[in-house]
C-alpha cells in the first residue's frame, strides 16, 4: 500500500503525519496513530475537511482521510468539581440577606464539637451546620446578585 501523508490540525498549529502503509482500516487505530505520533494525553476526536463543505465533521470511517488531506485533533474538555464542605469562620452574612444568624451558626458550631457522646447527634448537628451554612452562602450570593441588578437598573433609569 502507498504512503499517505495528512495535515495535522492540533491546537493552534500544524503537523505533518506520514501514515507509511497507508490509512488505517479503522478510526480506533488512526487516533491511536495520532495519539501516539503526537503524544496527546487529552481525550480527543477526529475531524476531517469536507471539501464540498470546506468546513471539518467527525471521521467515522478511514475511507474519510484522503492522501493530502487535512485531519484535526479536537480535544475534549475534562471536567473536574472539587466538592467541600463550607466552614463556619468562613461564612459572611449580609443584612437581610439570610435568616440564620451568626448566633445561630456558633451554637450549631459548638454542639457539633461539644464532645457529646452521643455520636448520632453530633453527626445530625454537623449534617445541619454544613447545610444551613451552604444555604447562608446561596442566599448571601442571590443577595448580591440581587443588589448588582437593582443597581444596574437605578443607573440605566437615568
Amino acid at each position: 500500500m502507498d504512503p499517505v501523508v495528512v495535515k495535522v490540525i492540533i491546537d493552534h498549529h500544524s503537523e505533518k503525519l506520514t501514515l507509511s502503509s497507508g490509512v488505517p482500516n479503522t478510526v480506533e487505530q488512526l487516533h491511536e496513530t495520532v495519539k501516539d505520533t503526537f503524544q496527546i494525553h487529552e481525550e480527543f476526536t477526529l475531524h476531517y475537511l469536507d471539501e464540498d463543505f470546506g468546513d471539518f465533521f467527525t471521521i467515522h470511517s478511514p475511507n474519510e482521510v484522503k492522501h493530502k488531506g487535512t485531519i484535526k485533533v479536537v480535544i475534549i474538555p475534562s471536567i473536574v468539581l472539587t466538592l467541600t464542605t463550607p466552614e463556619t469562620e468562613n461564612v459572611e452574612v449580609a443584612d437581610g440577606a439570610s435568616d440564620i444568624s451568626s448566633s445561630t451558626l456558633r451554637m450549631l458550631s459548638s454542639q457539633s464539637s461539644s464532645g457529646s457522646a452521643d455520636y448520632q447527634s453530633d453527626t445530625h448537628h454537623h449534617k445541619t451546620l454544613v447545610e444551613q451554612c451552604g444555604q447562608v452562602k446561596l442566599r448571601f450570593h442571590l443577595f448580591q446578585l440581587q443588589q448588582r441588578q437593582c443597581s444596574g437598573m437605578r443607573m440605566n433609569s437615568f
